[in-house]
């Protein structure tokens, strides 16, 4: 039976919350909303600090690209000046070739030298004819050990097939390219032995039944066998060393 103070069919709400008071306006809607526009407005705060710090890191990592090319650029100028005219000519009129070697190199010839200019050889004494060897002395206190240019001849390989066959054996080939007008087939140069690396390229063609390696190497000596505070070369540094070889083999020509 119904109380006389409840109405058929009307369900009556506690005092203990579950309902609104007469006259009492529900607020929620108006909260969830405003929660709904913090949320969005943090979350575009959150992207807009995202993108600025991205752009920052491209601008920077552009500033930093430019300042290495300058730097480079520069060292390279005063280093390793494209023009020639001062530096010395070497010429083997017995096996037709000649090259020119700037003037902080040394020109070498004899065996006994050869092999003594590193732990691994910078030019190899069997087969190389002459070493243009650069002691760096710009280095000292780094990593680096010596580099230098060798034109060897291969006597052993007397066809064009067991030439490039010789080449393609010792290291990873990349391409080929034009040296004054002849084509080069150039691999890679590498050896690591108890913390000492041979880093270089080889130079390959086969002229007038002769087999022609021109090889180019950079060796350096791991810093946990060096002295406390031996230093790693910097990236301009082996860029220097890298256009300085590149610019004596590009001095290598046959003579007519």
């Amino acid at each position: 039976m119904l109380s006389q103070n409840q109405t058929p069919g009307v369900h009556s709400e506690t005092a203990s919350g579950r309902g609104s008071s007469p006259g009492e306006i529900d607020h929620k809607p108006e909260v969830l909303v405003e929660n709904k526009k913090w949320e969005i407005f943090t979350r575009n705060r959150v992207l807009a600090v995202i993108l600025i710090l991205f752009l920052v890191g491209v601008i920077i990592s552009i500033l930093v690209i430019n300042k290495e090319r300058i730097l480079s650029s520069n060292a390279g100028q005063l280093l390793f000046p494209k023009q020639t005219s001062e530096w010395g000519v070497y010429v083997d009129k017995d096996l037709g070739f000649e090259f020119k070697y700037p003037p902080n190199t040394v020109l070498i010839k004899d065996k006994v030298k050869m092999s003594s200019l590193g732990y691994l050889p910078i030019c190899d004494k069997d087969v190389s004819t002459v070493c243009i060897y650069y002691p760096g002395e710009e280095y000292q206190g780094s990593v680096f050990e010596g580099a230098g240019v060798s034109i060897n001849l291969l006597s052993e390989e007397t066809t064009e097939e067991d030439c490039l066959t010789f080449s393609r054996e010792n290291g990873e080939f990349l391409g080929n390219i034009l040296i004054n007008g002849v084509n080069f087939n150039i691999n890679v140069d590498q050896k690591v032995s108890l913390g000492h690396t041979k880093d270089g390229r080889l130079h390959t063609v086969f002229h007038q039944g002769k087999c022609f390696v021109i090889t180019s190497r950079i060796n350096t000596v791991s810093s946990g066998y060096s002295p406390q505070g031996t230093r790693e070369l910097s990236p301009v540094e082996k860029w220097q060393l890298r256009s300085l070889l590149k610019s004596i083999v590009f001095t290598f020509i046959f003579l007519p």
